[in-house]
């Protein structure tokens, strides 16, 4: 009878130091790979990441540019499109144009049919001459200087504004046309002839508008 509780009691320590063991075992198991998951995490963390790709929302950075070293400006235009220059004793006269208008003849043979151009004058009256043809004014800057946007009856826009001298008066203006511009025979929806719409129009103007530089 005492043996047999002696073993009794054997097989009770026997089953605590056995469950003491696997704790401590699992203990210093789970202590060893601490380190070795922190590791991983500072490596994950650590990894570079590539930086993110900016693209350019400047639609204007592969536009042509004309430049006029005599008057001291650039202006860019866009792929595709064309410039006339022409001078009408003091002024000077630019007009920018899609290529395809192979057969879009005006009824006035001086007269160049472009969705924009560009005035240069030195005459004194031409600001107080938009002002009394305007319906509506807008005043803000280009290339620093004063500008204002008129809306006129015969055009879209036209922009005015001086040089940084104050000695020449610039014009960027957006024509109406219509079929009476036209010689007889040849008349094209103007816009539909271009395959410019009047929003693209007004676009390419403001982004026109918006690179022109004086130097």
């Amino acid at each position: 009878m005492s043996n047999q509780k002696g073993l009794s009691i054997i097989f009770v320590l026997l089953g605590v130091i056995a469950v003491i063991g696997s704790a401590v075992g699992v203990y210093f198991i789970g202590k060893s790979q601490l380190p070795k998951s922190q590791t991983q995490n500072q490596s994950i963390s650590q990894t570079p990441q590539p930086a993110p790709v900016i693209s350019s929302s400047d639609e204007t950075a592969n536009w042509k540019t004309y430049t006029n070293t005599e008057i001291g400006f650039k202006v860019k235009y866009p792929i595709g499109w064309e410039y006339s220059e022409v001078r009408e004793g003091d002024p000077l006269h630019l007009y920018f144009y899609p290529k395809h208008s192979s057969d879009l003849k005006p009824r006035d043979s001086n007269e160049a049919l472009a969705p924009i151009e560009l005035v240069i004058l030195n005459d004194s009256n031409a600001l107080q001459c938009l002002a009394e043809d305007q319906k509506a004014c807008l005043d803000f800057k280009v290339d620093g200087v004063s500008a204002k946007k008129y809306s006129l009856k015969n055009f879209h826009e036209v922009v005015a504004f001086k040089n940084k001298n104050g000695n020449l008066f610039f014009e960027l203006m957006s024509p109406k046309f219509d079929k009476n511009a036209f010689a007889p025979g040849s008349y094209k929806e103007y816009y539909n002839f271009y395959n410019i719409s009047e929003a693209e129009r007004k676009k390419i103007f403001d982004q026109i508008l918006s690179t022109f530089r004086f130097f």
